[in-house]
């Protein structure tokens, strides 16, 4: 191998205190710190984890409702789906009639 094939950068040597700010100023952008703030308290993850659930699934009741709602005033405002009410009226006919029916 020739010397050509070993290019060396050609900027002086850092100093130590550069090399660390580097790295200080590169664990800063990653948001380092708080990684090892949950690595310190666990229970912290949980009650976010546990009240991110709850807003999750209150918002999940409260758009589905309004997604009825406007689906039911669309239907009444369309004169209804006979066959739509025909069919869920044949399945409560027929788990009306089976032997374990709901009592």
């Amino acid at each position: 191998m020739s010397k050509k094939d070993f290019v060396t950068d050609k900027k002086a040597p850092r100093s130590a205190y550069e090399s660390m700010q580097e790295i200080a100023d590169a664990l800063e952008r990653v948001r380092f710190y708080e990684y090892i703030d949950q690595a310190q308290h666990p229970w912290r993850i949980i009650w976010k984890s546990f009240v991110a659930g709850i807003a999750r699934g209150f918002g999940f009741i409260i758009g589905a409702t309004i997604l009825i709602y406007i689906l039911a005033y669309l239907f009444s405002k369309l004169g209804g789906l006979p066959a739509v009410g025909e069919f869920f009226r044949s399945i409560g006919d027929i788990l009306m009639k089976s032997p374990k029916g709901m009592q």
